[in-house]
């Protein structure tokens, strides 16, 4: 399994201070979930992404995904990664009264197809360069929340600034000019969608600077 990045371990760490509490918060489902592991080998499950809303008729509905998508499984079936998250959090979160609903996210592939002129100085090969691009996106869309980037009144989006802004940094102050053609503008997404990264069409064409 590879090590929890820094991003989720803190998000984690943070929840933990509302894991003893028999209220039923938030931070306790997020902590419980995150913290899953498998029942038969002890592994975790590796959920990073958590939503938890009031279902308005005195129950909780808990939407769960990994960093690259949605969570396999079935909720009444322990033996399986949904259904040990759900049973973590059952058993360690859910007041007595309340009635918990565990669904996984679905995941919301964005494909990107860009074109970059860098400064024809620059010494990495074009195949490392798509690969640190590749990489930057994959990150930014693993840590994006359920639903999206939620810009109140507007439903939750991935912000094509967002895509543009991992890209450059990845090229630095030797990006001349970016182009991005997909996608053409914010991608909304639905509650239960977690962003994921599709395909990279990456075009790099050097220039004198």
């Amino acid at each position: 399994t590879d090590a929890e990045l820094d991003p989720a371990l803190r998000t984690r760490a943070e929840s933990a201070t509302g894991a003893p509490s028999p209220n039923g918060p938030a931070d306790a489902y997020r902590y419980f979930a995150t913290s899953a592991v498998r029942a038969a080998t002890g592994e975790a499950i590796c959920v990073t992404r958590i939503k938890v809303t009031p279902d308005g008729s005195g129950g909780i509905a808990v939407v769960v995904a990994t960093g690259s998508g949605g969570v396999t499984g079935s909720a009444g079936d322990p033996a399986t990664d949904l259904g040990a998250v759900h049973a973590a959090m059952e058993t360690n979160a859910v007041p007595l009264g309340i009635t918990l609903t565990t669904t996984s996210a679905t995941a919301a592939a964005v494909a990107v197809t860009a074109t970059a002129w860098i400064d024809e100085s620059l010494a990495n090969t074009d195949a490392a360069l798509e690969t640190a691009v590749s990489a930057a996106l994959t990150s930014l869309l693993a840590t994006m929340p359920i639903g999206g980037v939620v810009i109140s009144p507007a439903d939750g989006k991935v912000y094509k600034q967002a895509l543009e802004g991992a890209v450059s940094r990845v090229f630095g102050t030797s990006l001349v000019n970016l182009s991005m053609g997909t996608p053409a503008g914010d991608t909304t997404l639905t509650g239960s969608q977690a962003p994921v990264a599709g395909t990279l069409t990456l075009t790099i064409t050097r220039v004198p600077v």
